[in-house]
């Protein structure tokens, strides 16, 4: 994974393009996305995103199911996006742009997966820098392996 901060500049996008923010009925619904893409029931984690930071919480929706999802926090330095799961890297950039657009003039860190190459060229495109790298690893047969095609940025090294 790496890490990505910004200190300053918006993401232009088309209005029209924005993810919707989430609703307090949508909690059920996205920590069975969640659960889904990640590989592990995380709904603690989620409600606890959910009800301290919704704000920060972003979705998209299809034949009303949720296809796309970014959460965040408010950290020590920096406001924190992640997670960022979506069903392409379209939405994955719709979803970090509603984010982004919301934190004006903040400074702003993202932990990218290492494999979403194009994510993290247009992350630089929007004035994102590398901080530090890092490995995720685990010991045996990985038995919750998750999605990883689906997942774009994590909650953090801390939470996953």
């Amino acid at each position: 994974m790496t890490n990505l901060s910004i200190a300053d500049l918006p993401i232009e996008i088309d209005k029209n393009m924005l993810a919707e923010p989430v609703g307090s009925n949508d909690v059920k619904q996205i920590s069975h996305f969640d659960q889904n893409i990640f590989g592990v029931n995380r709904s603690s984690l989620i409600k606890y995103l959910l009800s301290e930071y919704p704000q920060k919480a972003w979705m998209f929706k299809r034949n009303n199911l949720i296809t796309g999802i970014a959460l965040g926090r408010t950290g020590n330095k920096y406001h924190h996006i992640g997670p960022v799961f979506a069903a392409n890297i379209d939405d994955a950039k719709k979803l970090i742009a509603s984010a982004v657009n919301e934190l004006k003039h903040q400074p702003i860190v993202v932990d990218v997966m290492f494999d979403k190459k194009d994510l993290i060229s247009w992350l630089h495109e929007n004035g994102f820098t590398i901080q530090r790298k890092f490995v995720r690893m685990y010991k045996g047969k990985n038995l919750f392996p998750g999605d990883i095609g689906n997942q774009y940025l994590i909650c953090g090294p801390e939470f996953g």
